[in-house]
């Protein structure tokens, strides 16, 4: 899917998520950030070597992600609440093929 309709999808998970008063605690958000940035991490060889790739220390880096992983765990949590209904229709129309 290009990338264009990857960030539309996820503004609509977005909306929705807005609309079923989906909350996401501040945890929730730096437990997933930590794990991205292990990930990272491990990929750059050094937490130095990301910090001189992206020119800045991590906590700056981890600051201009935050709203971002924020608004992603919010769409990912409407798009798990919603999927066995996608799921069960999606099988149900099968049927009708």
């Amino acid at each position: 899917m290009p990338v264009s309709g990857k960030y539309f999808i996820e503004k609509l998970l977005l909306t929705q998520a807005e609309l079923d008063s989906v909350q996401v605690t501040d945890n929730q958000v730096e437990s997933s950030m930590n794990q991205r940035f292990r990930y990272y991490i491990s990929q750059f060889g050094s937490q130095q070597k990301l910090e001189e790739f992206y020119q800045k220390p991590i906590l700056e880096i981890k600051e201009e992600i935050r709203s971002l992983v924020k608004d992603q765990l919010m769409a990912e949590q409407v798009q798990s609440k919603n999927h066995g209904k996608y799921q069960n229709h999606a099988i149900g129309n099968k049927s009708f093929l």
